[in-house]
């Protein structure tokens, strides 16, 4: 290449900025293939997005790496609380949302009610008529117990009629005949009775008269125990020590026929004659 002091540089090629023809000519053939090659092109542009892009999240990842803990394969304790509607039906309001903070007696479901209304009528008409059959049930009973007392009352004044009797006829007595049946036996014909008077169903568990006969059938027994002070045997028994005249005592389960022979057999001739 030529330079200042090749003696073919002339005086004007000197002057023009010093320096020769031939390097200003390749200066601009360098200037003109840079400018060409200096043009932005599309890739230029994308590759540039992309690394400001991942700059960007690579400052982010850092950043949250520094100031974050991070766990992979965590477990939280906390106490789990199942929660659970004494009735079925369907949700129709959630008054709560997750994480939310709640206080006791709050609402935090509401549940479909119109099945719950409808099961709330019929309780409310099966309460009614559990009502009216217990006062049915009162009536009866009240009834039941009206004619048991009327029934008691009738009996006891018969009794009394007929101890009021003996005692005017005691002094005139030749003989005092005083039966006694087993216990078991005088109980099982006192069913027979009532059978008879009131009918098998009033009588079974849950019949309109079960309770007035299991309690007639108790005072009953208690014959055998009782004492001086209500009819019983003890009663009986003194009752016929205080007799001027004798006593037969006929115990056990015997025929009519066998009750009346003995009778007749213990009777004084006179007043068998008589």
């Amino acid at each position: 290449m030529p330079d200042a002091n090749d003696p073919q540089v002339t005086t004007t090629e000197r002057e023009r900025g010093g320096m020769p023809f031939s390097a200003r000519r390749f200066a601009r053939g360098l200037s003109h293939d840079v400018g060409r090659r200096g043009r932005i092109k599309p890739q230029h542009i994308v590759a540039v997005i992309i690394l400001v892009v991942g700059g960007i999240w690579g400052g982010i990842e850092v950043h949250d790496r520094l100031t974050h803990v991070f766990e992979y394969d965590a477990r939280v304790s906390g106490d789990l609380i199942t929660i659970s509607s004494r009735v079925a039906g369907w949700v129709t309001k959630v008054a709560v949302v997750e994480g939310q903070s709640v206080e006791k007696d709050q609402v935090l479901f509401q549940i479909d009610a119109r099945e719950s209304e409808l099961k709330l009528v019929e309780l409310d008409a099966q309460v009614k008529h559990n009502r009216a059959d217990r006062e049915r049930l009162r009536s009866e009973r009240k009834l039941i117990d009206e004619q048991v007392r009327s029934r008691y009352t009738t009996l006891e004044s018969a009794v009394n009629a007929a101890e009021a009797s003996i005692a005017s006829l005691t002094a005139q007595l030749d003989l005092v005949a005083f039966l006694l049946v087993p216990t078991g036996v005088r109980l099982a014909r006192l069913r027979d009775r009532e059978r008879e008077a009131f009918g098998r169903e009033a009588l079974a568990p849950g019949g309109r008269m079960h309770a007035n006969h299991v309690a007639f059938l108790e005072w009953a027994a208690s014959y055998d125990r009782g004492g001086l002070d209500v009819r019983s045997l003890a009663r009986h028994t003194a009752w016929l020590e205080e007799l001027p005249c004798p006593v037969l005592r006929l115990e056990g389960e015997r025929t009519i026929d066998e009750q009346v022979e003995a009778v007749i057999d213990r009777l004084p001739r006179e007043a068998c004659d008589g």
